[in-house]
């Protein structure tokens, strides 16, 4: 059985220096270097995530981790952290980007939410979306679908609380 444990963004962030070049390139709103899921599964989600860009400006990212990208296991939420900025996720006036970072070697998921999200979805809220959403399909093997209604949970949050 596989354990995942969660960080959000009150994860501590170590003061490493990463350098730009040790930074994956993103590649869409899916990002799977760890070969979890299908291209099917990888275009459904892409379907997903752009639909929800398209209606919202919010950006959402996927980013699989293996653990020949990151080091070690400690420096897993620096790099997420450093990532999500790097790759500028969300829209740079409104900040409205999402992260979601998993390793199935570390057995860890975190979310980087932007200031703007951070607004509207608190840290406790998405630390739940992680543990009730993603990681008990993840436990199982099931990556696709710990992202699918994680993702969906988080867009359905985001969609009500931004209309607001």
């Amino acid at each position: 059985m596989m354990l995942f444990v969660s960080a959000t963004v009150q994860a501590q962030i170590l003061d490493v220096e990463i350098p730009e070049s040790q930074l994956l390139q993103q590649v869409g709103w899916v990002n799977d270097f760890e070969d979890v899921l299908t291209d099917e599964e990888e275009e459904m989600l892409s379907k997903i995530i752009s639909a929800y860009e398209v209606e919202t400006s919010i950006e959402i990212v996927l980013v699989t981790l293996p653990e020949n990208v990151v080091a070690e296991e400690k420096l897993f939420d620096t790099y997420t952290f450093k990532l999500a900025h790097h790759w500028q996720v969300g829209k740079a006036i409104k900040n409205n980007g999402v992260l979601i970072g998993f390793s199935t070697a570390y057995k860890k998921i975190r979310i980087n939410n932007g200031y703007g999200i951070e607004d509207v979805l608190s840290d406790v809220e998405t630390q739940a979306i992680i543990k009730d959403y993603f990681v008990p399909h993840f436990k199982k093997g099931e990556y696709y679908e710990g992202s699918r209604t994680g993702i969906e949970r988080l867009m359905n949050i985001l969609r009500l609380r931004m209309k607001e």
